[in-house]
C-alpha cells in the first residue's frame, strides 16, 4: 500500500472531517502513528495523552503572563495533534474499540473545559467585574457546548445514513446500556462504567434536544447523503478543531477574550443559519422523495 493510500485509510469518511485536521493536525498525527504503529501504543493512551497536554494548556493560560500563554499554544497545538492521532491509529491497526470512541468523544469535552476554565482565570485580574468576567466565560462555554453537540448530531447522522443504518443514537444508547449492565454484573472496571454512564447521559440529553423536527425514514439513505453533503461540510467548519485553532492564535497574542468572543458570535451565528439552512435541506429531501 502506497503512502498516500495508507493516510487516507487513517482518515474518517472526508465529508466529516473538519478543515483544520485535513490541512494541519491529520498530516502530522500520521506521521507519529507511522512511528507507533508497530509498537504496543494503543489508541486510548494517546488519547490520554491529549487530554493531558489540554489539561497543561489550561493551567499555562490561567498564569496569564505572555510567554506562559505561548506555551499553552504549543500545548493546544499538540493535543490536537493527539487528538487524530488515537482515531488514525485505531483504524490504521484495526484496533478500534466501541469503549475508545466514546472515550474519544469525551475526551474533547474534559479538553475543551479545561480551556475555559484556563480562560476564566487568565481575564479575571484584567476586568474590574470579575462576576461579569466569569459570566462570560460560563455563557461562551455553554454557547461551544452547544454547537459542539449539533456538529456531532449531524455529523453521525451522516455517517448512520451513509453507511445504511438508522435510529443511530438509540441503537448507541441501547448497545451502551448493554455494556454497561455488562460490566456491572462482572463487577468490572470502575473507569469504563463512569465514562459509559457519562456517555449515554450525554447521548440522552442530546437525543431528546435534538434539533431535528421531522422524522427521515431509512430507505431514503442514499438521498439524505447526496442532499446533505455539502451542508455536512459547512457544519464541520465549526467543528471542535476550528475554535482551538482560534485559541492557539489568539493565544500567540495573549487575547483570550477575542476566542471567546468568537465562539459566542460568530460560533452562534453560524449555528443558527445552519440550523435554517438544515430544516430547508430536510424539507427538500422530503419533497423530492414524494
Amino acid at each position: 500500500m502506497s503512502l498516500y493510500r495508507e493516510y487516507k485509510s487513517s482518515l474518517k469518511i472526508t465529508a466529516g472531517e473538519e478543515i483544520f485536521d485535513l490541512l494541519i493536525y491529520r498530516p502530522l498525527a500520521f506521521i507519529i502513528v507511522k512511528g507507533i504503529s508497530s509498537t504496543s501504543v494503543t489508541p486510548n493512551q494517546l488519547t490520554f495523552t491529549g487530554i493531558l497536554f489540554f489539561l497543561a494548556a489550561g493551567i499555562f493560560i490561567s498564569k496569564g503572563t505572555v510567554d506562559a500563554v505561548l506555551i499553552a499554544a504549543m500545548f493546544i497545538c499538540i493535543g490536537n495533534v493527539m487528538d487524530c492521532a488515537d482515531g488514525q491509529l485505531a483504524r490504521v491497526n484495526k484496533s478500534g474499540t466501541e469503549f475508545g470512541r466514546i472515550l474519544d468523544g469525551i475526551a474533547d469535552y474534559i479538553s475543551t473545559t479545561a480551556l475555559f476554565i484556563g480562560i476564566g482565570f487568565w481575564g479575571e485580574p484584567l476586568f474590574s467585574d470579575p462576576f461579569t468576567w466569569w459570566g462570560f466565560v460560563i455563557l461562551a462555554g455553554v454557547a461551544y457546548g452547544w454547537q459542539a453537540s449539533l456538529v456531532d448530531f449531524y455529523r453521525n447522522e451522516f455517517y448512520s445514513y451513509y453507511e445504511g443504518k438508522n435510529n443511530f443514537v438509540t441503537d448507541e444508547i441501547q448497545k451502551s446500556k448493554d455494556k454497561l449492565q455488562k460490566l456491572r454484573n462482572e463487577n468490572g472496571n470502575k473507569a469504563h462504567r463512569i465514562i459509559l454512564s457519562a456517555y449515554i447521559l450525554y447521548s440522552s440529553i442530546q437525543l431528546k434536544m435534538q434539533p431535528r423536527q421531522i422524522k427521515i425514514d431509512g430507505s431514503l439513505s442514499d438521498h439524505y447523503v447526496k442532499n446533505n453533503l455539502s451542508i455536512l461540510r459547512l457544519w464541520c467548519l465549526n467543528g471542535t478543531s476550528t475554535p482551538k485553532t482560534i485559541a492557539i492564535i489568539c493565544c500567540m497574542f495573549n487575547r483570550m477574550d477575542i476566542f471567546l468572543a468568537f465562539v459566542l458570535v460568530f460560533g452562534t451565528i453560524w449555528s443558527l443559519v445552519l440550523l435554517l439552512l438544515q430544516k430547508r435541506t430536510d424539507k427538500k429531501l422530503l419533497i423530492g422523495a414524494m
